[in-house]
């Protein structure tokens, strides 16, 4: 049945049952029910700058503080909670803390949440706590500490490295799920794409966890001093290396066409399903009537104010329940107006109650029902485009997500295929865990999970459906823009030689960069070959602009800097030492390329009904990875691909070059590794590089073969 605007009465009569979606914050709050500081301040840092937690909420928590914490702590509590009131409780915390550890003051806190207040100190207040250190030992101790530090740091690479180089293909695992997913459902198709973590994202995760493990050591060890024994047995190798292999699985199909049987209909996931799809159902009338309208501007002509704010509301209520809770901060469109460029985005239910105000406050005004103007018309039609956006973005996002809930435990779990579970019978591969989890900002779930394999590595498997993976692609290279995370491959290029000396060199070379770093390929072909009348005076410009640096940027050939290392003398003291190494772009980029690029592998069907066991592997190349890196929203822009070309051409000439020894030898030294370490890394990881791996097709038979294989050689 058509969807059809609701009139005064009817629309007064549905706000009766409109219901606002607490926020995760509100439902933080709710359930927070803790006298521990550690985690107050948690949720003092999750709930920061959130101007719409409810009066209702907001006298809870505070009610809770004066029940459960001394006056010092609820008197660090205001809202919207802010930096002043977080500062507040860490001093606070830093006080406790610094009593404890010197005994100076009796207090209501365990021993177990002061491990945790250490982390904190760690953290806000590292002045404070080597203080402390310092206090209580010595140079010498401390001299020793460090030296501790860096052994056992250095010894946990070590292990790293000889975890992950041990490595075997992971291909027969893909292949497996792959296969078996495509025997129980038939109905859909599911992609994947393996990957291996860049060495960058490698040692930033071991960097990570170092510095979790020596902030997590108790405050009684501080006291005693910390061990080599503490270090060692308080880093969790598995932490790092949980998905330093991974596969995504995306699945297409999960449409009108997807179907469970009556058994999977009874339970709670396929209830879950069918519920998801009875809303889809409701929702389609309204996405087609606006579709229609909004294509027919004539439609809205006699719309008054009441009539567009009637549509945002309801809009914005299903879209409430459109959307996963936890995802809060997934809408930034017209209706959203950011206080300032931290302000991410808002969710839908707190834009209903701003919008559900404004309804009430206009209903009693007398020109609510008159006609509107033109602009204003045009202002509402913009409001109510921006909304069927995201509500087509989100039609499918809770039952692809039920149907995800289906098919995954299938896959992992329950499928017997051919009379026999491969995974676990033939590949000994283990399920560690299977859980959900949210992208918050991007507003969708995924389905992750980890496997041990027989040589004690981890692999982490993530579940989703296409529209989503495609998103988070997408989310990804925005996130890749930010200042911390962003690749400058900027220091790669430079002027053509009569540039050099002129007195505004720097600024022309930063105007070329910048001009080709934000131009796509696609817009530079399109502006270049069309002749100069044809384009605005805008785009004239921009195509003089881009000409400019076409013609007078280019690749540097060589690279200098100082290499700086620590000599051991006789007297056991050490000395530093310098030199200037010149390295050539032949030496560099292809380590660059490689620091930075995870390993991928694309597995696809060969679609055959006859055949439904095979999946070819083809392994993306170097420069395939290296351009997933370097990619601007879904696009590779001309200076990425002026780098990308010289990748090509190097790789082409000396097809042995995919590490460089001085590069990979400073990235270690920049992290605090012993030479004797470095040398072994530096053989392993040389010789890992040249190893020479064929593509293949995998079935059964031959995944049985390799295993014999794989059994026979241990």
């Amino acid at each position: 049945m058509a969807y059809k605007l609701k009139s005064r009465e009817e629309f007064n009569e549905y706000l009766k049952n409109v219901k606002i979606i607490p926020s995760e914050d509100e439902f933080l709050i709710n359930k927070f029910n803790s006298s521990s500081l550690f985690e107050l301040y948690e949720l003092f840092v999750k709930i920061k700058d959130d101007f719409q937690i409810s009066p209702a909420m907001q006298k809870k928590l505070k009610k809770h503080l004066q029940t459960s914490f001394p006056p010092e702590v609820s008197s660090c509590l205001s809202f919207p909670v802010n930096a002043s009131n977080i500062q507040s409780l860490e001093e606070y915390i830093k006080d406790v803390f610094l009593a404890y550890v010197t005994k100076s003051n009796s207090f209501i806190y365990s021993d177990e949440e002061m491990d945790n207040l250490k982390i904190i100190m760690a953290k806000k207040y590292p002045n404070e706590l080597m203080k402390f250190e310092k206090i209580r030992k010595g140079s010498s101790e401390i001299k020793l500490e460090q030296e501790l530090i860096n052994t056992a740091f250095s010894n946990i690479v070590d292990e790293y490295t000889r975890h992950s180089q041990n490595s075997q293909n992971n291909e027969d695992i893909q292949t497996v799920l792959y296969t078996t997913s495509k025997n129980e459902f038939s109905n859909i198709n599911i992609s994947t794409s393996a990957r291996q973590k860049s060495p960058k994202s490698s040692i930033d995760n071991i960097r990570k966890e170092f510095m979790k493990m020596l902030q997590s050591i108790p405050p009684s060890n501080l006291r005693k001093g910390v061990t080599y024994e503490d270090l060692i047995n308080s880093f969790n190798l598995s932490k790092v290396s949980d998905d330093y292999y991974g596969s995504t699985f995306y699945i297409t199909g999960i449409d009108d066409t997807f179907h469970i049987n009556k058994e999977i209909a009874k339970t709670k996931e396929g209830k879950e399903f069918l519920s998801c799809r009875k809303q889809k159902e409701d929702n389609l009338p309204l996405f087609h009537f606006l579709s229609d309208a909004l294509d027919d501007h004539s439609y809205f002509l006699d719309f008054t104010q009441e009539e567009y704010l009637q549509l945002e509301i309801e809009l914005l209520d299903r879209l409430q329940h459109m959307t996963f809770p936890e995802c809060s901060e997934e809408y930034n469109g017209v209706l959203f107006k950011p206080k300032n460029e931290k302000d991410i985005g808002t969710s839908f239910s707190k834009l209903l109650g701003t919008y559900l105000k404004e309804y009430q406050t206009h209903l009693k005004a007398d020109d609510f029902n008159q006609n509107l103007s033109y602009k204003e018309h045009i202002k509402y039609q913009k409001e109510l485009s921006s909304l069927l956006k995201e509500f087509k973005n989100h039609m499918n996002d809770k039952l692809e997500f039920a149907a995800l809930g289906i098919i995954v435990p299938h896959i992992l779990r329950d499928t017997n295929f051919l009379s026999e579970n491969i995974l676990r019978d033939q590949l000994d591969v283990k399920l560690i865990s299977c859980k959900q989890k949210a992208n918050g900002r991007k507003g969708f779930r995924a389905i992750f999970a980890i496997l041990e394999l027989p040589d004690n590595r981890r692999m982490e498997l993530q579940f989703m459906s296409y529209s989503r993976f495609k998103g988070s692609k997408i989310g990804n290279y925005a996130h890749s823009k930010l200042d911390n995370k962003q690749i400058d491959i900027s220091p790669f290029f430079e002027l053509i030689d009569e540039f050099k000396g002129t007195k505004n060199y720097e600024t022309m070379l930063e105007n070329a960069i910048h001009t080709l770093d934000t131009t796509p390929l696609s817009e530079k072909r399109r502006l270049l070959s069309t002749p100069m009348h044809f384009l605005t005076e805008e785009q004239q410009i921009r195509k003089k602009d881009i000409e400019f640096a076409i013609k007078n940027l280019k690749i540097k050939e060589n690279f200098e800097y100082e290499y700086i290392w620590r000599e051991k003398q006789e007297d056991g003291s050490y000395a530093t030492k310098t030199e200037t190494v010149v390295n050539t772009i032949e030496q560099i980029l292809p380590m660059f390329a490689e620091y930075h690029s995870p390993k991928l592998v694309a597995i696809s069907s060969t679609h055959s009904r006859f055949n439904k066991n095979i999946a070819f592997v083809n392994k993306k190349t170097a420069i395939d990875n290296f351009r997933e890196v370097l990619l601007k929203t879904d696009e590779t822009s001309c200076l990425a691909d002026m780098l990308l070309n010289k990748l090509e051409e190097i790789q082409k000439a000396d097809t042995s070059i995919t590490l460089n020894e001085s590069t990979l030898r400073k990235i270690l030294q920049d992290n605090k590794i012993p030479n004797d370490k470095i040398e072994f890394i530096l053989s392993s990881a040389l010789s890992q590089s040249q190893k020479i791996e064929l593509p293949y097709t995998n079935d059964v038979t031959h995944i049985r073969k390799r295993q014999e294989e794989k059994q026979n050689e241990r």
